[in-house]
Order: structure tokens, then C-alpha cells, then sequence
């Protein structure tokens, strides 16, 4: 993920399982205009077989 100075979301690169899933998920933020933040109110499929209850994209998010 890349950001600029204000915290708008720049764009995002993945490669790997689950890569098309993270790409789904940034995209909705990265055209709205919006920023890493918006990922921490992403609401997400949660079933715990298959998907873990926080997305990978909330603890980046919450990292910056």
C-alpha cells in the first residue's frame, strides 16, 4: 500500500494466495479518494473456517 503526506491511499500491490481478495478490498477506498483509515471501518465476510475475523488490510491499516 501507498500512501501520500495527507493519508490518501495511492495504490496497491499484492502477489500471492489471497492477493485478488486484499487488491478487492483496497480498491473501494483507493477510488472513493479515501485512505489506509477507511480500511479499519471495512466490513468483511467473516466465516471462520475459511476467513480470519480481522483482515490483514485492518492491521496495516491500524499499523500506520
Amino acid at each position: 500500500m501507498h500512501e501520500d503526506v495527507t493519508g490518501r491511499l495511492l495504490g496497491v500491490q499484492a502477489i500471492g494466495p489471497g492477493a485478488v481478495k486484499r487488491v478487492d478490498v483496497a480498491a473501494q477506498p483507493l477510488r472513493r479518494g479515501g485512505g489506509l483509515a477507511d480500511l479499519l471501518e471495512f466490513e468483511h465476510c467473516y466465516c471462520p473456517p475459511f476467513a480470519p475475523s480481522l483482515d490483514p488490510l485492518h492491521g496495516l491499516a491500524r499499523s500506520r
